[in-house]
């Protein structure tokens, strides 16, 4: 045991000393670190505050009273299980002239990895997540300390520690918007019982007292980081779906898999990753402190690469657009970790520093022991110019929530948003008293910027009639109308002239206005704007997609709003451009008008938007669709512009087929009748794309009869290795145990190719019952060594196969190292065996361990790696080949599994690590589900969504696989990788390294600024 152990530590810390992502330099003080900053010209990082004054910073915000308030962890990234826990919320005031906080006050210590924060213009109320939870915390004596504790958001999933609630932002109409982080399930209640459920990356908004939970945005993979333009535009940052988005209200953005809502995702506005993991704590700068260079820019912290990476923002009608520009703080002390930013009133850039030598979940371990737990930095960034005379800091002209009215109105109108927000919830809090003063810079601003903060403190102290609001909605400035038409998307209802100001203004020139309006009509308009809106979504340029998305979404709402008029759609004559928006957005609809609509449209739907279209709404029809519309279907699957392109007709019956598996219904009959005549004669044809799709086709309708045909392609030798490969999970699926003794000789057969064995015993393995088990179990004992890892793992999947495993080992009939493996031993633990930690143990005895195989396998790969030739271009080819069916690099592959741009800085030693040993590390939200069926079958891989009655998910070769809940007997979710234990073993050792050296190039890249 004890050799284990050592052997275990010495791995453990070869990785970590050459793995980039595990800081190998020295701890440094605060001094030092500083000195370690390169800034642009100009630009000075002075220390606010450090250890042990503070602990390791995670969210930053200011308040009304010029503080500066943080949440900070030692617990991270384990939640604490005992009370009290140790994390805490501090406040830090009275900044002197070198930035450091001569005042720090804990205003409470028992917390639980608090990261979400936000002081009330109140002074003495805070909100702050701490798991599960966002309270209220109140100072009721006035000491500075929390005696009053109130939860007001309750049931936030935390098994993810590094993706909770995080990034309040309190927005210009009173609410209060926030992210919800990677992998983690949440139902969350609000203080007036109202419930939103969250999965992964989301945003939501509620209002300051708990009541009013909404959901805001769907899907992102692990949002972190929040932030506001002037224009009310609100963006998220994130690392696994796009550095910056600007979120669109109701939009879906993509992520690990997950769906759409039938509308597509949500238009990106950036195309490059800053080379990260790890991308968080946005800010928007729009002040005057620092020069032209740097404003109307997101500053970006990168806590995998220890910069703040910096991006201009330009736009193309509504939709922004993320220039990179030169990194704005390059450190080379790699301990640095900026978590989150945030603009301060004196406009200097104030950066939390989660300062540790490790920061990363998917880059090293959570077990790893090297984490920091007692370091922690927060930096103010200021421009000081070119010469030795300071550049003095803009500054709000009174404290906010206790100065003259008059001039913290004034600060409405300040060049920095981050005191406009400021002064503007600090006079809603105030009350009725200021709105003398707040009226008269409403009726006469020093600009339009205190013209858009004081309609907004009007609005929420007394809301503007007509007349107050016409010359707002007649403004000449874009940024007021634009205002105006956000303001009027929040109220409740709309009188007769509101409505017709929100029609208006999605007729607006501006494009930024109409985008505005859109979410009002889609908040609370009705069926009579439904030509404005289509009219502007037909006149929408191609370059701005985040107006057409905008207007898509209100079309949605009103089309759910009036069903009966939207069922009319099509009854006349349309022109093929509105025929084609209404189908996109029927397919937004989920409702039977949707399927009546595009039932209608069939016939034009491949003219007006590609086969893509068609088959897409042929599945939506199946869904929802009542007697009528599904008649019309079958009808026109009948048509000769159809039976004419195969297919055209091939790929609408496996539309059907999944359309009515989520809608938890069986086929109708004369459908299925046609897609078994058309699988039989795909089967059959010479044309080998169309065998493939009558493969695929037989398997999705699950048509029993084409057995014959699919087992004597997936036996046939004369066929090419890919059909063979296809052919055989289908053969098992089709022919469940008549299957068995055809698959057990593929298995047996050593002329065989190895993917074909390997392939037979997996397929063997599904239909999960003694025979197969049993014959897995005796070809064991003749399989060459890649292959008999392959049956064990195959075997391990069930009681019944891990039984006939170990009995087989017993017999002398197997290896003892296959019990080695980690995932052989830990499927092997899943099932519950009997005795089984004894009888591994008996079986494994005298045998070298698991992790001295593996650092012997680990030092010859990379013994072999230094001096092998390596060629970069047949590792991309490898890299499509056996990587992008799970992995997106460069914008190439799917996006099953995690992007792998910069891969590259993660080291040999850590990619040595993810491909010989994938389930050493593995995230949570990336592991391999097992499902029981109900006719025996096993079916494994990951989860990417759940669709009305089906779960669908990525196998092994990461194509879909479709689950009908129904015949779902169990789940379990595994510790293991989704991605093969054995997947370097399916190249040759060549390969491997040409694979190797690919990945490792793919490291940060220098920016190169883009022009204006």
């Amino acid at each position: 045991m004890v050799l284990r152990i050592g052997l275990l530590v010495l791995l453990t810390a070869g990785v970590a000393q050459a793995n980039p992502n595990v800081a190998t330099t020295p701890k440094l003080s605060p001094a030092e670190e500083q000195k370690q900053f390169r800034l642009p010209p100009g630009f000075e990082a002075q220390l606010v505050a450090s250890e042990p004054d503070i602990l390791k910073p995670m969210n930053l915000a200011w308040d009304a009273h010029g503080r500066l308030w943080v949440t900070s962890s030692i617990e991270y990234p384990w939640p604490s299980e005992k009370a009290p826990a140790k994390d805490r919320l501090q406040v830090l005031s009275d900044f002197g002239p070198d930035g450091r906080a001569r005042k720090i006050v804990t205003f409470a210590d028992d917390l639980n990895i608090p990261i979400g924060v936000l002081p009330l213009p109140s002074g003495n109320d805070v909100l702050v997540h701490s798991i599960p939870n966002v309270y209220l915390l109140r100072d009721t004596n006035g000491d500075g300390k929390a005696d009053e504790r109130k939860v007001i958001l309750s049931g936030i999933g935390y098994r993810d520690t590094h993706g909770m609630v995080n990034s309040f932002r309190l927005g210009f109409d009173g609410w209060i918007y926030a992210c919800h982080g990677f992998a983690n399930e949440s139902t969350i209640r609000g203080s007036d019982g109202r419930t939103i459920r969250l999965q992964s990356g989301n945003t939501f908004r509620f209002r300051p007292d708990g009541t009013g939970l909404e959901s805001y945005t769907f899907g992102q993979v692990n949002p972190f980081g929040m932030t506001f333009d002037p224009f009310g535009d609100l963006f998220t940052a994130d690392c696994h779906s796009k550095p910056i988005t600007n979120l669109i209200p109701g939009a879906y953005y993509s992520s690990f898999g997950k769906p759409h809502d039938g509308l597509g995702f949500g238009p990106d506005m950036i195309g490059h990753d800053h080379a990260s993991t790890g991308l968080c704590g946005l800010t928007y700068n729009t002040g005057d402190h620092f020069p032209e260079a740097f404003r109307d820019t997101m500053f970006l912290g990168n806590v995998v690469t220890s910069r703040i990476n910096q991006d201009r923002i330009v736009r193309n009608g509504s939709s922004p657009q993320a220039q990179e520009q030169p990194d704005f703080l390059r450190s080379d002390d790699p301990w640095f970790r900026p978590v989150d930013l945030q603009i301060g009133p004196d406009g200097a850039l104030y950066v939390a520093d989660f300062y540790n030598r490790i920061i990363g979940h998917y880059e090293v371990p959570l077990t790893h022991p090297g984490r920091d737990r007692d370091s922690g930095r927060i930096w103010r960034i200021r421009y000081v110019g070119n010469d030795t005379r300071p550049t003095p800091m803009a500054t709000p002209a009174a404290h906010f929530a206790t100065g003259p009215v008059d001039a913290v109105v004034q600060d409405l109108g300040h060049p920095n948003q981050s005191v406009r927000m400021l002064a503007m919830n600090a006079l809603v809090h105030r009350g009725e008293s200021v709105l003398p003063a707040v009226e008269a810079a409403l009726a006469k601003p020093r600009n339009e910027w205190q013209q858009i903060q004081a309609m907004w403190v009007r609005e929420r102290l007394k809301p503007l009639d007509d007349a107050a609001l016409t010359p707002l909605v007649d403004s000449p400035s874009a940024a007021i109308r634009t205002h105006a038409m956000r303001l009027l998307a929040n109220r409740a209802t709309l009188s007769p002239a509101q409505r017709n100001w929100i029609t208006k203004g999605v007729q607006d020139s501006n494009p930024r206005v109409a985008r505005s309006a859109a979410f009002a009509i889609d908040r609370v308009g009705d069926w009579s704007q439904s030509d404005a809106v289509l009219q502007r979504f037909l006149t929408v340029p191609g370059n701005d997609p985040h107006l057409k998305h905008a207007l898509k979404i209100a079309l949605r709402s009103l089309a759910n709003r009036a069903s009966e008029s939207f069922a009319s759609i099509g009854t006349q004559p349309l022109p093929p451009v509105q025929q084609g928006a209404w189908a996109e957005v029927a397919l937004g609809v989920h409702r039977p008008e949707a399927a009546t609509v595009l039932s209608r449209l069939l016939a034009s739907l491949e003219s007006i938007g590609g086969r893509d279209l068609f088959l897409r709404g042929t599945q939506h029809l199946a869904r929802y669709g009542d007697a009528d519309p599904i008649d019309s279907l079958v009808t026109y699957l009948q048509t000769p512009a159809v039976t004419g392109d195969t297919g055209r007709l091939i790929g609408a019956l496996q539309a059907i087929q999944r359309g009515s598996q989520e809608r938890g219904r069986g086929m109708p009959e004369v459908v299925r009748s046609l897609a078994a005549k058309i699988a039989t004669e795909s089967l059959n044809s010479p044309d080998l794309a169309r065998q493939q799709a009558g493969l695929e086709l037989a398997n999705a309708v699950r048509i029993d009869s084409a057995f014959p045909q699919i087992a004597a392609i997936a036996t046939d030798r004369n066929r090419s290795e890919a059909q063979r490969l296809a052919a055989l999970p289908v053969m098992a699926n089709l022919g469940g145990r008549n299957a068995v003794d055809r698959l057990a000789a593929l298995v047996t057969q050593a002329n065989e190719p190895l993917p074909i064995r390997e392939r037979a015993a997996q397929a063997l393995a599904s239909i999960n019952d003694a025979t197969a088990s049993n014959a897995l179990a005796a070809a064991i004992g003749t399989a060459p060594a890649r292959l008999a890892t392959t049956i064990a793992l195959s075997l391990a999947d069930s009681p019944t196969g891990g039984t006939a495993l170990l009995t087989t080992i017993q017999a002398g009939k197997a290896s003892g190292r296959l019990l080695q493996d980690r995932a052989v031993a830990q499927k092997l633990k899943e099932r519950k065996l009997p005795n089984l930690e004894v009888r591994i143990a008996e079986l494994t005895r005298g045998l070298p361990s698991a992790d001295e195989r593996m650092l012997e396998r680990m030092n010859q790969r990379r013994q072999g790696f230094q001096t092998a030739s390596k060629d970069l271009q047949l590792g991309k080819s490898l890299f499509a080949k056996n990587c992008a069916i799970c992995h997106q690099l460069g914008g190439e592959g799917a996006k099953i599994g995690p992007q792998l741009d910069g891969i590259g800085a993660r080291g040999l030693e850590r990619l040595l690590e993810d491909v010989l040993d994938p389930s050493r590390n593995v995230d949570q939200a990336l592991r391999t589900t097992s499902f029981e069926l109900s006719d025996g079958r096993l079916v494994s891989g990951l989860v990417l969504r759940e669709i009305g009655e089906v779960v669908v998910i990525a196998d092994a070769q990461g194509k879909e696989v479709t689950l009908p809940k129904d015949r779902i007997e169990s789940r379990t979710t595994s510790l293991l990788s989704p991605m093969p234990a054995n997947v370097s073993e399916q190249l040759t050792e060549p390969e491997f390294y040409h694979l190797l050296a690919y990945l490792l190039e793919q490291k940060p890249k220098e920016p190169t600024p883009a022009k204006p």
